[in-house]
């Protein structure tokens, strides 16, 4: 992959991987500002097989991840110790570590809760807990947080302090 079209990638994956699997359908482009933001993946496939290529490389691994469980990256009140935490215990959320975001995000904090927007780059990097819940509980926690009127799920990569990467995993921010 060309240097630019990685650089591209990088800042602009989480909204490459925000896909309908069964349309198999992009509901988020950036990167392609003159397409239709619901382009298909053939649509995409002639602009550049490349990312094409990239893009069904990480459905498949997500579909394979996802089978049982997905990882899910806690931020603010569903963290141990904060007024929502209560709804992973009863998720039956097993913890895995405390980690923080590879890429940059800006936060912000409003009276009730902090949120997070997706502008990679942007602000620090964000630290909070990581945890593996059952498929089954997916729908319950978006509906929970809010999805789609006030945030959206993007998958990210999370790091622990001794350098162990977590591939995609579940947060909700703004867009």
């Amino acid at each position: 992959m060309n240097k630019k079209l990685y650089n591209d990638y990088e800042r602009n994956k989480n909204i490459y991987f925000q896909l309908i699997k069964n349309e198999n359908k992009i509901i988020m482009s950036d990167y392609f500002d003159s397409v239709n933001p619901l382009t298909s993946i053939s649509e995409i496939s002639k602009k550049n097989k490349e990312l094409k290529n990239y893009i069904e490389a990480f459905i498949q691994e997500q579909v394979k991840l996802n089978e049982n469980y997905f990882y899910f990256f806690a931020y603010g009140t569903l963290m141990s110790n904060e007024s929502n935490h209560e709804i992973l215990l009863d998720m039956k959320a097993e913890f895995i570590d405390n980690v923080e975001t590879i890429n940059k995000y800006p936060i912000y904090y409003d009276k009730m809760f902090p949120y997070v927007k997706n502008h990679i780059g942007f602000g620090n990097n964000i630290k909070g807990e990581l945890y593996k819940i059952n498929i089954k509980y997916k729908q319950s926690l978006s509906e929970f947080e809010g999805v789609p009127e006030l945030y959206y799920p993007f998958y990210i990569n999370v790091i622990n302090q001794n350098k162990q990467v977590y591939k995609n995993s579940l947060i909700y921010m703004e867009s």
